[in-house]
């Protein structure tokens, strides 16, 4: 089956050192709130790839080079020694 992808490679870093995820142990969500709505930030081997907030469409991914259809971009900070999502 061949299947076309929403996010074209225009919208996905290349240059990322990213391996696939082999097994569920590897994927971990924290869940809270933001501004009233509830937010999951996505851990692959603890490190932040993704941000998800209720109603906020789409989300947030270190992996996307632009804001596109499927996620927007966002760069990971450490603050006070937390990992943090920003939109850029």
């Amino acid at each position: 089956m061949n299947t076309t992808f929403a996010n074209p490679i225009d919208f996905v870093k290349t240059n990322e050192k990213f391996s696939y995820v082999k097994d569920i142990l590897e994927i971990r969500v924290e869940w809270g709130a933001y501004g009233g709505a509830v937010r999951a930030d996505i851990f692959i081997r603890d490190d932040l790839f993704a941000v998800l907030i209720e109603g906020e469409k789409p989300g947030w991914s270190v992996l996307a080079a632009k804001n596109g259809p499927l996620a927007k971009a966002g760069v990971v900070m450490v603050v006070k020694g937390k990992q943090v999502l920003y939109g850029q």
